[in-house]
This record gives C-alpha cells, structure tokens and sequence, in this order.
C-alpha cells in the first residue's frame, strides 16, 4: 500500500468515527428528550464541544427572554392547545401566560409549548394550571396543524413512544436500525397496538385526527347565498355568540398569520390582527338536527365559515387580492377532532388571483376572477 493509500485509508476510517460519533450522540438527545416527551430539555446533558453539533429541538425562555422566533404562532398554538383541551373536558381554560417552548429546525416544525392557564369559570379553582401543549404543522403557508398534546403537567400520562414531527436528522433506535425484519406472522400482524394495517381505520397518533364524509380532502369551495338559507346544512352564528366565543377569532388569526409569515410583532399589533372585523360566521356540521341549534359550535368536526374585513393587504403564496380594510373577505377552517382528543386544523383565505409571480396587487374596486365565484353569507 503506497503512502496516500495509507493516508487515504486513515482519513476515510476517522470520516467513519466521527459520523458514528455524531449518530451516537444524536440518538442520545432524542433518547433524553423522549423522557418528557420533547418538553423539558434542561436535563439533557451532551458530551463536551457537541452543543451546536447535534440537529435536534431548540429550547426557547420565554419568562428569560422576550425575544425569540414566532412569536404570534408560538401564541396561537398555546390557545389551540386549550381550545383541544376544553373541547375535550368541556372545561374553560384560558392562556396566562407562556414559559417556555422547543421547536425543530424545520419549515415545518414542531412546538412543544409549555404554558399557564387559568379557568375563569367561578365554580373552578382560581390557581393557574401548568399546561404542555404539542403542535405539528403539517403544511408551509397555509393552515394545516396537528395538535395531539394538551394536558395539565401534573396529570402526564404517556401512552405512546415520543416520535418527533420532523426530526431533522433525529436517528432511528430501537427496532429501527441494523438489518430489516423478517415478515411477521399473521398473528403478528393482527397486533393492532405493533401495526397499522391499509384499509382499516386509522386510529391515534400517527394518522392523527379521523375524518369522515364532508371533513376530509380538500377544503370546500364557498357555499352560494342560497346555500347558506339551508338551516339544516348550515347554523349562522349570531352575533353576540361569536363575540363570545374566543376561537372563531382564533381560526381566523391562525388562517392569516399561517398564510402570511411576514406578520411581525409589530405589525401584528398596528396593522393586522388588531384591525380584523368578524362581519358574519356560518358552520356546517354532519348532524343537522341538534337542539338548540347552537349547540352546533361544540361539534367535535365542523367547517367554519367566516366573512370579515379589516385585512388591508393580504398575503398569500402565489396570489394576489384587491387591496383595502373595507374589502370583505372570506376564510374558511376545518376542525377534527377524534375519540383520542386529537384535533386537527386545516384553513383557507379564499379569493385571490393565481399568478406565476407576484406581482402589483389588484387596484381597489377591481375584483379577481376567484373573488367573482365567492358568495359571502346573508
């Protein structure tokens, strides 16, 4: 063997120790992060000068620091981590404050929130509760999130593994690495808590929430005037409900911070959110015949329609729309929610023109051919 042979051998064998050093130490992040299900990462320890090295959860002080990524969102999700939740109890919880959160380094990441909150309700104890709340985009862009964690800490219960959302690199361990396996037996097989089975239904985590009927696929288009008179169909939320119901503005502020991810603090505060005007609300539910009719609000899957203005310049990948806070417009959210409590999200901002660049918005008065097709409830 020559001499850069030796040298060549040398340099592949230490390229080979070095990447089964960073595997090992990568496995043994997520092994630690996996003990709190990806929440508390002040006691992962790492080996000394691998700190920057490993692509794992990026843990966030919110108490510590008042500066950090996502801010709006990272707010958003904590309420829908209690919108899930009360959704589920049937209790009242209301976000206090946030203390902390990790997220992945993905354009479709992970939150793990944790957060206080309290429960307005008299009957309910006035102590504020601390709450962990787990939020998994499945989409850039646009509303489409999984929330499959919102929980008192004090009432952790672990049923399944932790899997990170994106992981980024995380390694496989356990059954998951070294040679495939042999095929399982059909007794095997029928193990319904080892293996999902094609053509059954899905059920937890890893399908997320079940859909049926009209709540899966791609969102509807905008119901016509007429449709909306269908009160069978349709329950048109009265006024002094939606102002009420803390959510409805939720969707509508996840529809547009989700499609738009310029939205700063500070425009946050002076120009956007702040500004919206909820003009009508409609929802669609699969049962029809329910006393009193707005009990319809509580529905575990539900299409919500909502006509608003205020949103003077929207903002939406590959669309433009007619500038002006006196345009009404329209967005529309689906919510699912199964057995387990896991609750999906899935919104739209609708209207616009799709155009191959983005170019100057439409001028005022000058309405897109999508914008034409768009009924608005009344």
């Amino acid at each position: 063997m020559t001499t850069e042979e030796e040298s060549l051998s040398t340099a592949e064998e230490e390229s080979l120790s070095t990447a089964e050093e960073g595997y090992s130490v990568q496995r043994d992040f997520w092994r630690q992060a996996a003990e709190s299900d990806g929440f508390d990462l002040e006691n992962v320890k790492l080996r000394p000068g691998m700190n920057g090295v490993v692509t794992g959860l990026i843990p966030y002080d919110c108490q510590l620091y008042k500066r950090y990524p996502y801010r709006i969102l990272v707010n958003l999700y904590a309420k829908v981590g209690l919108h899930r939740y009360n959704l589920f109890k049937g209790t009242s919880f209301e976000l206090a404050t946030l203390m902390k959160f990790n997220m992945l380094q993905n354009y479709m990441s992970s939150f793990y929130i944790t957060l206080l909150a309290h429960d307005p309700d008299p009957a309910a104890s006035s102590l504020q509760k601390t709450f962990q709340v787990r939020v998994d985009e499945q989409d850039y862009g646009t509303l489409h999130i999984r929330c499959s964690i919102a929980r008192p800490k004090a009432e952790v219960s672990t049923e399944m593994s932790f899997r990170p959302h994106f992981h980024g690199g995380a390694l496989a361990d356990g059954i998951f690495k070294g040679e495939l396996p042999d095929w399982p037996s059909d007794d095997a097989l029928n193990d319904g808590k080892r293996f999902y089975v094609s053509g059954k239904p899905m059920i937890g985590f890893l399908c997320g929430a079940r859909a049926y009927g009209i709540f899966k696929g791609e969102l509807p288009d905008w119901p016509s005037d007429d449709a909306f008179n269908d009160g069978k169909r349709f329950y048109l939320v009265k006024e002094s409900e939606w102002q009420s119901t803390d959510w409805i503005s939720m969707y509508l502020e996840l529809v547009i911070t989700t499609t738009d991810r310029s939205i700063t603090e500070t425009r946050q505060k002076t120009e956007v959110l702040s500004q919206l005007e909820i003009v009508k609300v409609a929802i669609e539910t699969a049962n029809e015949d329910v006393e009193p009719p707005n009990e319809r609000l509580k529905a575990k899957s539900a299409h919500v329609y909502i006509t608003f203005k205020g949103l003077a310049e929207p903002r939406a990948p590959r669309r433009v729309f007619e500038n002006g806070e006196h345009v009404e417009r329209q967005a529309i959210v689906r919510r699912v929610m199964d057995h387990t409590g896991y609750l999906t999200l899935k919104g739209k901002l609708c209207g616009g023109e799709y155009i191959k660049k983005r170019s100057l918005a439409l001028k005022s008065g000058e309405e897109s051919q999508d914008c034409k097709k768009q009924a608005r409830v009344g």
